[in-house]
This record gives structure tokens, sequence and C-alpha cells, in this order.
């Protein structure tokens, strides 16, 4: 239904969907969400207290419906599914450059940045999280350029280059910078 852009159908679906899974959590444990079993015994080795490993399929739920939020300019909804998501896939890298993502179109560039210096810090942290470190770094240099500290941004931007080079994205951005200093 999403790839269709149904989106107002897929909204239904998702929550009876998630309700769906809340109903069968076990109240007396916290659920949280891996993608993999690297991802949960990197976790455990640092976290070693009691909680359910819920199906990952929850986590891609509640990201259906954060994306839904999104596509309707539902920000505020969008954010708090973020947070939620971020409760339950507490070493998602992802997740959190996604919540940097919305604070900064909310025009929130300071807590924007906070979200993507965590998602680069998850996915320095646990190994399951590597292929967000270039994205990261994106966000982090993009959030720069809203604070107007362009060199730092500068420097995020060529980061993510030395992990993926070519990336048009950080190409683009380190072209706009340069650009935005010769004006100065």
């Amino acid at each position: 239904m999403i790839k269709a852009r149904q989106l107002d159908a897929a909204a239904i679906s998702v929550i009876e969907l998630r309700k769906e899974f809340e109903a069968i959590f076990d109240e007396k444990l916290k659920p949280l969400v891996f993608q993999s079993k690297v991802e949960f015994d990197d976790f455990t080795k640092q976290n070693p207290n009691t909680f359910e490993w819920i199906d990952v399929s929850y986590g891609e739920t509640l990201q259906m419906q954060g994306f839904i939020a999104t596509e309707h300019k539902k920000l505020s909804e969008a954010l708090e599914i973020s947070k939620k998501i971020e409760s339950i896939a507490p070493i998602s890298a992802g997740n959190a450059a996604e919540t940097g993502y919305l604070l900064t179109l909310m025009g929130m560039p300071e807590q924007g940045l906070a979200a993507y210096l965590r998602a680069y810090n998850l996915s320095m942290m646990y190994s399951s999280q590597n292929p967000y470190r270039a994205s990261s770094l994106r966000g982090i240099g993009s959030s720069l350029i809203d604070l107007n500290e362009l060199d730092k941004a500068e420097r995020a931007f060529i980061a993510s280059l030395a992990i993926e080079p070519g990336n048009e994205v950080a190409t683009n951005e380190l072209a706009f910078i340069r650009e935005k200093k010769k004006t100065k």
C-alpha cells in the first residue's frame, strides 16, 4: 500500500498491526528489537538487563507508521514514533539518524545535530551499525550547515566521502559549502 501511495489505507493497517504486536508482549519485560544475533550479542555484552527480544517486524511497523506521518507532514507525530523506536531499538543508528532528520525538518538543528552524533556514535560502537557511519556524518554536516559552522560541516562531509567515495550528496554539499565560503 505504501509503494502504491495508498497512505490512508496503509495507516489503518499499520495501526492494527502495531496493536496486534503490542498485545503479545510480556508486560513484565522491556521489549527490544534487534535485527540480528550480532546486534543482540553486541547489546547484551554492555547491557545485561532482562528484556524481551521482540520480532524486528514490530520495529518495521513503527517505521512505516513514522514514514506515513512524515508524508502527511505530521512531523511531531513522526518524531514521537521515532522516540518510541529508539526505546525499543536502542542501538539503531538508522533510527537515531531519522530522528536527526525530523528534528532538522522541524527547525531544531541543534537537537538534530545531537541525534546525528548519537547515530554516528552507535555506528562506531556496534559493528552491526557500521553501515550508518557515512550517512550519519552527512547528517552531522547538514546540521552544521544549518548552524552556520561551515568548517566543521566540511570536515564531516570529507569524512563521509572517505567511507563512501563519490557519494553525490556529500559531493554536492561540499560544493555548496565552498561556494558559500567564497561569498562570505
